[in-house]
């Protein structure tokens, strides 16, 4: 995160990382079609066993302790369409794609200034979705 009060020049930043440990469970299917190509769709669910978030703010404010979350509940899901032929001897794939993912709140963990509490901090509820479109070349 990088955020700036333009109003003053004073700018900022922490780095965040996030780890999702989970138990995927999925399908995908090859059909035939016509002149060579072949379609794959596919759908996933992804159990989230748990998820850690990292944020450095130390690296925002010099004397604030780092943040380390641990998030217990939530999922995610994936879907695809892929469509694939053989293009100059290569194997060749491209389709849509879709991920989302549903976290619950994180725990709560306290946050200090120059080794005083000062309040906690938790990675709230979120939800994420990405989507694209994926190309495969084989080599």
């Amino acid at each position: 995160i990088y955020q700036c009060d333009w109003s003053s020049d004073v700018c900022s930043s922490d780095l965040r990382i996030s780890q999702y440990h989970y138990i995927p469970v999925g399908v995908e299917l090859t059909l035939a079609g016509p002149g060579g190509w072949t379609f794959k769709p596919a759908a996933e669910y992804d159990y989230l066993v748990r998820g850690y978030q990292e944020s450095r703010l130390s690296e925002a404010v010099a004397g604030l302790s780092d943040l380390n979350n641990t998030q217990e509940s939530g999922y995610g899901l994936r879907a695809s369409f892929m469509a694939a032929t053989v293009w100059n001897g290569r194997p060749v794939e491209f389709g849509p794609f879709v991920r989302y993912w549903n976290i619950d709140d994180s725990d709560v963990q306290p946050v200090s200034f120059r080794g005083v509490t000062v309040g906690g901090g938790y990675e709230p509820a979120n939800e994420t979705v990405e989507a694209g479109v994926a190309l495969k070349i084989g080599f």
